[in-house]
């Protein structure tokens, strides 16, 4: 899992800096760290109940729906999910994303979920891919 001092320490050294040693240099431009909300306030997950998981996503950002899987116990879920909006990626072509709020509907389960995932902002920052743990609550 990415920690959040890690993409912090990206922001900080530009996204230039990144993305140049990805081979991607001609596509960003270096900006502030200030306009790139962290990973916790730029996708924040929820499960409110048993059978859907929410996530809201900050203004500027999305999410790609390729990118975003779900698992109990290390094993694939079925996840029913809106259809994304599709988008010219310019890292991965035309693509589906996600923005604003979304909800995922599962089946019921109480055990933990566990989601991988991964969006960029349209500021031309993409964060690396994450991993997080969603337990039921009521």
């Amino acid at each position: 899992m990415i920690s959040r001092e890690i993409i912090g320490f990206w922001m900080a050294m530009g996204v230039s800096a990144v993305t140049h040693a990805a081979g991607f240099s001609g596509l960003f431009t270096p900006l502030p760290s200030s306009t790139i909300p962290p990973p916790d306030l730029a996708f924040q997950w929820q499960r409110p109940n048993a059978t859907t998981i929410e996530v809201l996503i900050a203004d500027q950002v999305y999410l790609y729906d390729a990118k975003t899987h779900f698992s109990v116990n290390g094993q694939p879920i079925t996840v029913e999910r809106p259809e994304g909006q599709p988008l010219d990626d310019p890292l991965f072509g035309l693509t589906p994303v996600h923005r604003g709020q979304i909800s995922f509907t599962i089946r019921a389960s109480t055990q933990p979920i566990q989601v991988e995932y991964q969006g960029c902002a349209d500021a031309g920052f993409c964060y690396p891919p994450m991993q997080l743990e969603l337990s039921f609550s009521r």
